[in-house]
Formats: structure tokens, C-alpha cells, sequence
């Protein structure tokens, strides 16, 4: 797969495309090494987003058992989700 030309055109990138045009203009990046910096940048946000995702999965995951094994109403008790983040945490899965 291509590293760029993976969409049918700028139609299909709104709102974001305009944005980005804008924004490119307003800052004077029109060179290809200025926009690569910028595409750097933005790769290096999205990796850590997806890091953060990842590390917390199995604490979402582990919430959810907790809350399907317990039948506990977390409205009603107001800590079923602390609970289970706690008990993840600590190294005892439920």
C-alpha cells in the first residue's frame, strides 16, 4: 500500500482538507520538507494516542468483566467501575 494517495480526493477529506490548505497558507509551509515536518508531527501524536488506547484496554476490558461478573448496578452503588479499576490495577482480574 501507498504511503500517501490512499483516498479518492480532497471532496472526501472535508472538513479536514480545507483546514489543512488553510492553515498551510497561513503559516508559509509550502515546501515539501515544511509539510513533512508537519506530517512527522501529526504521525508522532497519533502513535501515542494509540499507545494510550492500547495501554488502556485491558483496564476498559477488565471494567467490563467486572461489571457483567458482579451484576452490579454501577448507578445504584456509584462505585462498581472504581471498583474494578482497582481490583485491575492490583493485579486481581475478575
Amino acid at each position: 500500500m501507498s504511503e500517501y494517495r490512499n483516498h479518492d480526493g480532497a471532496e472526501e477529506l472535508e472538513p479536514y482538507f480545507m483546514r489543512h490548505m488553510m492553515a498551510l497558507t497561513a503559516e508559509s509551509l509550502f515546501s515539501k520538507a515544511d509539510i513533512a515536518c508537519e506530517l512527522a508531527y501529526r504521525d508522532e501524536q497519533l502513535a501515542k494516542a494509540q499507545a494510550e488506547i492500547e495501554r488502556m484496554r485491558p483496564v476498559v476490558e477488565a471494567s467490563i468483566a467486572y461489571y457483567h461478573a458482579t451484576g452490579v448496578d454501577d448507578a445504584a452503588t456509584g462505585n462498581a467501575w472504581d471498583n474494578a479499576i482497582r481490583d485491575y490495577e492490583a493485579g486481581e482480574k475478575k
